[in-house]
């Protein structure tokens, strides 16, 4: 809910993909987590287009979305790529100009079977990839009784936003991150930071110890 301030002040924002295998529940994850924001329906995206899929982003009103089994090629690694940074696409539109320009404003994370930017390391060290496993001890009434909790989790809306972006404890869990991380990009360690933040924080509000 702080995409845009965290654009402006860091240049760059990551981008969750939740992958695994058919029936491993990323997407009932993804689905709650944007319930979080009354966004559970809304905010799936299936089988758009770049286009239409960046054009939704810029006028979604920095809520997040998410991009639900994406088709695997070079055109996804591309679009990934770009929208790290909040890119603008620039396409033919009906402004007297003759063009359309695309920035998004919103937050995106992806749900795939694949684990996106396999073959393109520069798409791989802005993504923060959560394997999903297939699982067969679930709760069964639990899964049921989600989307009735869906529908009232957006309750905390309010909490959320007052949380800000704590830049200072983002960059603290940063460089603490960092030895641990040797071999990877210097991107992975700041990623992973904002999204421990904001876990922790959530946790605490939901009263997680």
């Amino acid at each position: 809910m702080n995409y845009q301030e965290i654009q402006e002040k860091e240049g760059s924002f990551p981008i969750l993909n939740l992958y695994g295998d058919p029936g491993s529940g990323k997407t009932t994850a993804a689905e709650c987590a944007l319930s979080l924001v009354g966004q559970h329906k809304e905010g799936m995206m299936v089988e758009v287009s770049v286009s239409a899929a960046y054009e939704r982003l810029k006028l979604a009103g920095g809520l997040l979305h998410c991009l639900d089994d994406p088709k695997r090629d070079e055109n996804l690694d591309e679009f990934l790529k770009g929208f790290y940074n909040a890119k603008a696409r620039v396409v033919r539109g009906r402004e007297s100009t003759g063009f359309n320009s695309q920035k998004p404003h919103s937050p995106l994370m992806v749900t795939s079977n694949h684990a996106c930017g396999e073959n393109s390391a520069a798409t791989q060290s802005r993504l923060i990839r959560i394997f999903f496993p297939k699982v067969e001890d679930g709760e069964r009434d639990a899964f049921r009784e989600l989307p009735g909790l869906q529908a009232i989790a957006s309750g905390c809306f309010t909490q959320l936003i007052q949380l800000g972006y704590p830049a200072t404890e983002v960059y603290a869990l940063e460089q603490e991150l960092l030895p641990h991380l040797p071999n990877a990009h210097i991107r992975i360690a700041k990623s992973l930071a904002l999204l421990l933040c904001y876990s922790i924080k959530v946790a605490e509000l939901a009263g997680i110890p």
